[in-house]
C-alpha cells in the first residue's frame, strides 16, 4: 500500500461534504426503493472500502462473498423449519464444515472469503436471524452491493482520468 499525503483542513472539509452528499443521496434512493434496512448495505461498504481498500480486484470477491455468506446464514433458520430442528441444524453445521474446509484449502475463493464469514456471522446473530426478515435483508444487501460497487468503480474511473489529464497552459504556468 502506498503512503498517501494526508489532506489539509480545506481538502478534508470538501471530502467530508462530498461524503455527506453521497450518503444522503444513497439514503434517499433506499427510501424511494422502500428499503429500510440500510445497515447491511453500509456493512458491505465498510468491508469493501476499508478492509479491502476498494481495490478493483477485490470488488467481485467481496460482493460474491457477502451475498453467499448472508445467503448461507439464512439456512440457519430455513433448514430447521423445513427439515425439523435436529436434521436441519445438523445439515446446516455440515454445510458450514464444508465451507470452512474449502476456505482452508483455498478453493472457491470468489465465493468463500473474508466477506463470506463476516456476513455469515452477522446473519447468524440471534436478533437478525430471529427477525424473520431474511428476504428483506438480502434484497437490501444486494442493492448495496450493486450501488457501492458501481459508485466506487465510477469514482475511481473519474479520478483516474482527472489525474492523467494533461495540464492546461494556465495550470502549467502556475506550476513554475
Amino acid at each position: 500500500m502506498q503512503q498517501q499525503e494526508k489532506p489539509g483542513l480545506g481538502k478534508a472539509l470538501l471530502i467530508n461534504c462530498a461524503i455527506v452528499v453521497v450518503i444522503s443521496l444513497y439514503l434517499f434512493l433506499l427510501y424511494t426503493l422502500g428499503i429500510k434496512d440500510s445497515w447491511i448495505t453500509f456493512l458491505f461498504l465498510w468491508y469493501y472500502a476499508s478492509v479491502k481498500e476498494a481495490a478493483a480486484a477485490e470488488c467481485l470477491p467481496s460482493a460474491c462473498g457477502a451475498l453467499f455468506g448472508f445467503a448461507l446464514s439464512g439456512l440457519l433458520s430455513a433448514l430447521p423449519a423445513l427439515l425439523g430442528q435436529g436434521v436441519g441444524l445438523g445439515l446446516f453445521f455440515a454445510l458450514i464444515f464444508v465451507v470452512v474446509l474449502l476456505q482452508v484449502m483455498g478453493r472457491l475463493s470468489l465465493l468463500i472469503n473474508g466477506a463470506t464469514f463476516l456476513f455469515l456471522t452477522v446473519g447468524c446473530i440471534p436478533l437478525i436471524a430471529g427477525a424473520n426478515a431474511f428476504a428483506v435483508h438480502f434484497a437490501a444487501l444486494a442493492t448495496g452491493v450493486v450501488f457501492w460497487s458501481l459508485f466506487i468503480h465510477v469514482a475511481r474511473t473519474l479520478l483516474t482520468k482527472k489525474a492523467h489529464k494533461p495540464a492546461t497552459a494556465c495550470e502549467h504556468s502556475q506550476q513554475r
